[in-house]
């Protein structure tokens, strides 16, 4: 391995002592017949926040409600003001699903309704799909910095989708197994099995996945492919970009990296910076440097499309459309200082609404 790409590694391995991912895979059977819509990422997102407040909500535990009124329960729960709880500070649901910053300046230029500690990666169908009694689907979960030790939660969150109607059709799904995806090369780590409701944590570490190869390929040939698998909306100056050019698309990834390591990460007594807008990791990256390298790299082939879907939102009560682009695009320059970055973004995704997968790439 010659120094330059020792310098990569050791740079991205930097970026995951301060925020390391872990993805995992849920495994979900269908009990019945279950109607999904081509894009899947709103309706596991919504089935996840029902079903967490389910298994979380204390007030939900002490009241008497009967199971002929359970509909109206969760439409209850649905719609209760979190924010003014009494126990929104220990709740778990607060933390992991409506995670908020209160009364505090902070990096993320007064945003109080903050970036969530994980992602979601569900099935991308290119058509309505029904998925028949004992068909399988699975649905990526990355859990970024100590969410690790959340795991248990997101376990028994899905655990009560079997509980819940999915789809138009009002089928159900239940969970049979997560497994740790370690790395490309290595066996996938079992950490839960419905059989027995084995939860295994033991082998759950930082994965190995530098990729040597396709990283010495893109220093070679100086270019750089982009492949946005799900709609991504990036916003700069306050409008959703249409016309991506690197230096936005690298801004996106590190504003993001910044933030999620503010609010996440692993390192103990991390201290964070009293300047609002300074950079976290100023000791081993010169973002300034960096977006400034950024404009000199240029595109070499576009082919970005907008697309858009829509969903309902129960908790607002109406139809979204959320558009974004997908497809490719090809850039042309020197990468070295920006693959940190861009490789721990492809765990994170980037841009607005990543919880409902939006905004997966991949580098190549």
């Amino acid at each position: 391995m010659d120094k330059e790409l020792i310098e990569i590694r050791r740079k991205y391995e930097i970026l995951k002592e301060y925020l390391p991912v872990f993805p995992f895979t849920f495994v979900l059977k269908s009990t019945d017949s279950v109607n999904l819509p081509f894009y899947t990422g709103s309706t596991f997102r919504g089935l996840f926040g029902i079903a967490f407040k389910r298994i979380s909500c204390t007030l939900s535990r002490t009241s008497s409600i009967s199971k002929k009124i359970e509909h109206e329960k969760e439409k209850k729960l649905i719609n209760y003001d979190c924010k003014n709880c009494m126990f929104r500070f220990s709740c778990p649901y607060m933390k992991i699903f409506e995670g908020y910053i209160e009364g505090e300046e902070t990096p993320l230029e007064n945003v109080h309704t903050v970036p969530h500690p994980y992602v979601l990666e569900p099935p991308f169908n290119l058509n309505l799909h029904i998925y028949k009694k004992g068909e399988e689907l699975s649905v990526g979960v990355n859990l970024i910095g100590r969410h690790i030790d959340d795991l248990p939660y997101f376990v028994a969150a899905f655990n009560e989708f079997e509980n819940l109607r999915v789809g138009k059709s009002g089928g159900h799904l239940s969970l049979k197994s997560v497994y740790y995806m370690l790395g490309e090369e290595t066996k996938p780590v079992l950490v839960y099995d419905e059989a027995n409701g084995l939860l295994c944590t033991s082998d759950i570490r930082p994965r190995d996945d530098f990729k040597e190869k396709k990283i010495e390929e893109i220093l070679r040939d100086k270019t750089l492919k982009v492949r946005f698998l799900t709609p991504t909306r990036i916003v700069y100056k306050g409008q959703l970009v249409k016309k991506l050019t690197f230096f936005i698309f690298l801004k996106g990834v590190i504003s993001r990296v910044n933030d999620l390591i503010f609010l996440y990460s692993s390192i103990d007594n991390f201290e964070y910076p009293k300047d609002a807008k300074e950079n976290l990791l100023n000791d081993d990256f010169n973002f300034r440097e960096l977006l400034e390298l950024s404009k000199q790299i240029e595109i070499k082939e576009d082919n970005l499309f907008w697309f858009d879907w829509r969903r309902y939102s129960k908790r607002q009560n109406r139809k979204m459309t959320l558009g974004g682009l997908m497809g490719e695009i090809i850039f042309e320059g020197n990468f070295s200082k920006f693959i940190p970055f861009l490789t721990l973004g492809e765990y994170l995704h980037i841009g607005k609404n990543t919880t409902f997968g939006l905004g997966k790439y991949l580098i190549e």
